[in-house]
């Protein structure tokens, strides 16, 4: 599948090289009737949203590992929770909808909708990402790596072939081990992510 990030069509701005998953219909539908109760129809964020208008807008499918499943070494346990999709209206106002993804016989459904201004910074970060050196961008996609507790937000660079974990890119972190570089071996990342997770139990159980 070729990769889904649209870009104002006015900027003449190339999308990012490394392609993401483009989200099925299914997701599609989910995410234009689940937000009726969060935006009003004129928005124009919304529109951006469905496609109704144009302006910054990406699409995500995200995994997640649990903080507990990262402090006992388990990361490999990664769950595929659904789809975020942020966009960025004219006035430059942010939004992030979490599209839950088909579960136990339920169909996808909108699980969150945030306002953020940080979406902007988000897009950008996202097309900032490149093939890791030696592999060619139709050799990799693009996710986000959820990991709640850890204060990292990631992407993971996932190889499309399934030889290897791929790489992490923590491009917004509180944590100065993942300030030292822009990109990880997965492993690596969750090798350094462990003691860090393992903390983060101890202080929540301390409370």
């Amino acid at each position: 599948m070729v990769g889904y990030l649209l870009t104002k069509k006015e900027t003449g701005r190339s999308a990012m090289s490394i392609a993401i998953p483009r989200p099925t219909d299914d997701i599609r539908n989910a995410l234009k009737d689940g937000l009726d109760p969060f935006l009003d129809h004129k928005d124009p964020l919304r529109q951006i949203l469905i496609g109704a208008q144009s302006g910054e807008l990406a699409a995500v499918p995200t995994y997640r590992v649990k903080l507990e499943d990262v402090a006992s070494g388990n990361w490999q346990q990664r769950q595929l929770t659904g789809w975020r999709f942020l966009a960025v209206d004219p006035d430059n106002h942010g939004i992030v909808v979490d599209v839950k993804a088909p579960a136990l016989g339920h169909p996808p459904r909108v699980g969150g909708v945030q306002r953020n201004p940080q979406v902007a910074k988000t897009i950008e970060a996202l097309r900032a990402v490149e093939a890791p050196t030696g592999t060619a961008p139709d050799d990799v996609e693009l996710y986000f790596l959820n990991i709640p507790g850890l204060l990292t937000e990631t992407f993971w660079i996932k190889p499309k072939n399934n030889i290897g974990e791929g790489w992490a890119v923590p491009y917004r972190t509180l944590v100065p081990d993942f300030q030292t570089k822009s990109l990880f071996p997965l492993e690596e990342f969750f090798k350094t992510a462990k003691s860090l997770a393992q903390e983060r139990i101890k202080q929540n159980d301390d409370l």
